[in-house]
């Protein structure tokens, strides 16, 4: 059993993640059977794509020792979800809230940000220091 963080991305952005192959069980839940890394366009099978947070259980380990290397010669933890989704039950939920790209220096950075200015240790000075620095006049 594997349960996937997911959200649906933009069309064009889509061949930079996973497309999910999903059909909706209830709510915001989905059965996850298939999934493709980096689509070409055509290949998509949803809009639906991993944001990188997932709860497994031990059996992962076992599916991990059979697959073959993958990217970069190396064993990759996203081919063995493939295996699991296609073999057994993986269940996505889609996520209900901001979404940062953290695997680009953008997307770290409007995370940071974005935080910083929620939070109440830092939010007021924060906003101080970004006033001071005189870039939105």
């Amino acid at each position: 059993l594997a349960s996937l963080g997911i959200k649906e991305v933009p069309e064009d952005q889509l061949s930079r993640y996973f497309s999910l192959e999903v059909a909706p069980i209830r709510d915001n839940f989905y059965k996850v059977t298939d999934m493709i890394e980096k689509p070409a366009k055509g290949e998509e099978f949803s809009r639906f794509s991993i944001l990188g947070r997932v709860l497994l259980t031990p059996v992962i380990f076992d599916i991990l020792e059979k697959i073959p290397r993958g990217a970069g010669n190396e064993y990759q933890l996203t081919d063995a979800i493939k295996v699991l989704a296609q073999d057994s039950t993986c269940v996505g939920v889609d996520f209900d809230g901001q979404r940062y790209d953290m695997g680009n220096k953008v997307g770290m950075l409007k995370a940071i940000v974005d935080t910083a200015l929620r939070h109440p240790e830092t939010k007021d000075e924060f906003k101080e220091y970004l006033r001071s620095l005189n870039i939105f006049n």
